[in-house]
């Protein structure tokens, strides 16, 4: 998992992220509408739930995460959530 900035330089108010991830399932079940949240030092933004997310003034020096708990078509669900986090101060993103 990884997050991209859609300028790919510093982080600036009002940048897109958008959160990038590989899906896969033990049993080969395909991808159902699996679930995705932003978090701010670790609090949800609420209403953030997309895979894109613009940031604010709040998120300078912050340290953002993406998170997304997949759903398979069929199976066992919800899978495990999984993050990954990054300071939209520094242009290096996890």
């Amino acid at each position: 998992m990884h997050v991209l900035d859609s300028n790919a330089g510093n982080a600036e108010i009002d940048d897109s992220f958008s959160g990038i991830y590989s899906y896969s399932d033990t049993d080969g079940d395909g991808e159902g509408d699996s679930t995705f949240r932003w978090l701010r030092n670790g609090v949800v933004i609420t209403g953030e739930t997309s895979q894109s997310y613009s940031l604010t003034t709040e998120d300078i020096g912050a340290a953002l995460s993406f998170e997304v708990t997949p759903r398979a078509t069929i199976g066992a669900n919800p899978g495990m959530a999984i993050s990954g986090t990054f300071t939209p101060a520094s242009p290096e993103l996890c």
